[in-house]
C-alpha cells in the first residue's frame, strides 16, 4: 500500500495564470495499479496509474495533483520533495457496497509534466 498526498489547486487568475495550490493532504494506505488502454491493435498500452483511496477519504477534484509514494516524517506530515507527481485524470469514482455505504474512491492518473 502506498501513501498519497492531495494538492489542492489554486486555480487560476483572472489572466488564466495558475495560482499556488493549497497544502498537501495526506492519504494513507491507497492501492496503487497500472492503468490500461486497449485501444491498441498489439495489446493493451500503460497510460497512467490507479489509485484506490479508502472510503472516507478526500475526493480530489480533476483539477488538482497527487504525489504517490510519499514519505511522512514523524510529525505525521508530508516530507517535502518526496513521491511522484501525477495529475488527476477525468472525474474521480466512488464505490460503494450494496448497502450504499462508500467502499473507496477510483483515482485515473497520468505523470505530470514539468
Amino acid at each position: 500500500m502506498a501513501d498519497v498526498a492531495i494538492i489542492p489547486s489554486g486555480g487560476t487568475d483572472r489572466w488564466g495564470d495558475p495560482l499556488p495550490g493549497g497544502d498537501p493532504i495526506l492519504v494513507r494506505d491507497v492501492t496503487v495499479w497500472p492503468r490500461r488502454s486497449d485501444e491498441s491493435d498489439e495489446g493493451s498500452v500503460i497510460t497512467g496509474i490507479s489509485a484506490m483511496l479508502p472510503g472516507g477519504a478526500p475526493v480530489p477534484d480533476a483539477i488538482d495533483a497527487m504525489l504517490v509514494d510519499v514519505e511522512v516524517g514523524a510529525d505525521g506530515q508530508v516530507v517535502p520533495g518526496t513521491g511522484r507527481k501525477y495529475e488527476v485524470v477525468g472525474e474521480p469514482g466512488v464505490w460503494a457496497w450494496s448497502d450504499g455505504e462508500e467502499a473507496g474512491i477510483e483515482v485515473a492518473l497520468q505523470r505530470a509534466r514539468g
